[in-house]
């Protein structure tokens, strides 16, 4: 029995110690029975407490690193501490892990909606996904959505490259061939340098034009 105890970091010689301030008539009418039910109980509590213990580590270590939240401690700190290991029943735990499961399962089919608009954005400018992934060093599976919506914003910088070259009768093949490296290798922070390059010379030619005197045109001659 002590060792089934130990199990779940409690002692039966504590148990034990804690009952020596009962009279003994009251020892008597606690029956064998209702003994060994309240220590059943104990037990079954203390194995859900462990139980929920290691799965909301797991559960708050996805949200983490995968949505860039967290659970509030605060709120759970109540059935985490290691004073309460043997306070609340199983279903307790149960209602709690059912909660934060419905939760993730939101979070986790947000993300996969998100790595299919990804996917094809990067199609959309010519660029495979596996690729640019194995390229960068990236798995699927551990793609936050921090990242994901970084991917996003790199082909919207694509996108706003190509208007403003565009503008300026630049090919965009050419301009990229001009950076040395292919386009599915250049970094987010390369587009961006090029992007507020562009938009600058975009603006300065803009100005420019406006600036520049119309010409008059000619009225009819008067007889």
């Amino acid at each position: 029995m002590e060792t089934k105890f130990n199990q779940y970091d409690l002692s039966l010689e504590k148990e034990i110690e804690n009952t020596k301030h009962l009279t003994p008539f009251l020892i008597l009418m606690e029956s064998f029975e209702e003994k060994k039910d309240k220590i059943k109980k104990w037990l079954e509590n203390a194995k859900a407490f462990k139980d929920f213990n290691l799965f909301f580590e797991k559960a708050n270590q996805e949200m983490s690193q995968l949505y860039n939240k967290n659970f509030k401690l605060e709120y759970y700190s109540t059935y985490l501490d290691n004073q309460n290991k043997t306070c609340f029943a199983p279903s307790v735990y149960e209602t709690e892990k059912k909660y934060i499961e419905n939760r993730l399962f939101e979070l986790r089919k947000d993300r996969d909606e998100l790595i299919i608009q990804t996917r094809v954005a990067l199609e959309e400018q010519g660029l495979d996904f596996d690729e640019f992934l194995k390229i960068r060093k990236l798995e699927e599976k551990k793609l936050s959505m921090k990242t994901l919506k970084k991917m996003g914003s790199m082909m919207d910088l694509i996108r706003q490259i190509k208007s403003y070259l565009l503008v300026l009768g630049i090919d965009f093949n050419n301009f990229i061939n001009l950076k040395g490296k292919p386009l599915i290798e250049i970094t987010y922070n390369e587009f961006s340098v090029m992007k507020q390059t562009l938009e600058q010379k975009v603006a300065e030619v803009t100005t420019q034009k406006m600036e520049e005197p119309s010409e008059d045109v000619a009225g009819p001659k008067m007889s």
